[in-house]
C-alpha cells in the first residue's frame, strides 16, 4: 500500500510537506514484529516507556508531489491518501534527510527525519498509521 501523508513540521523547515510511504506485507509484518518487541519490552520496564525508534528510510520526504496527485488536507492524524505514484517518479521532489527513524509506539507507527544541513532539534515526522491499517495491509486487505 503506498500513502501520501502531510508532514509535521513544527520549525517549518522549507520543503518538507509531504511523505511518501510504500508499506508492503513484508514491511508490515516487520512493523507488527517490532511491536510485539516493544509491547514485550515495556512490560519488562514497568511501561516506562513511550515509543522505540529504529533507524528507517521508509518513509521518503517530500517539498511537493506531481501535478494532479491528490494531497490529503491536514484535517485529522490519520490523513493520507493511497497512491499509485512510485519513488521513482517522486525523485524531482524529494528532500535530503539524515537520521531517518521508523517510530513504535502503543498504537501506531510514524516516521521522522531530520532535514538535512538542519539543527537535530528540526524533526519532522509522518502522520501515524494505526496498527489496524498495518495489520490489514500485512494479510493483503486492502484498507
Amino acid at each position: 500500500m503506498k500513502f501520501i501523508t502531510p508532514v509535521c513540521n513544527p520549525s517549518d523547515v522549507d520543503g518538507f510537506n509531504y511523505a511518501f510511504i510504500d508499506i508492503d506485507a513484508a514491511l508490515a509484518q516487520a512493523i507488527l514484529s517490532r511491536r510485539d518487541a516493544y509491547v514485550r519490552l515495556n512490560e519488562e520496564q514497568n511501561r516506562s516507556l513511550s515509543s522505540i525508534e529504529f533507524y528507517d528510510c521508509t518513509a521518503v520526504f517530500l517539498n511537493g508531489v506531481p501535478d494532479g496527485t491528490s494531497i490529503p488536507q491536514c484535517e485529522a492524524d490519520g490523513d493520507r491518501d493511497e497512491t499509485e505514484l512510485t519513488a521513482e517518479s517522486l525523485v524531482l521532489h524529494v528532500e535530503r534527510s539524515e537520521l531517518d527513524r521508523m517510530i513504535i509506539t502503543d498504537d501506531s507507527v510514524y516516521w521522522t527525519a531530520i532535514p538535512k544541513h538542519c539543527d537535530s532539534q528540526n524533526t519532522v515526522e509522518t502522520r501515524p498509521i494505526d496498527y489496524t491499517t498495518i495489520e490489514k495491509i500485512a494479510q493483503g486487505v486492502a484498507t
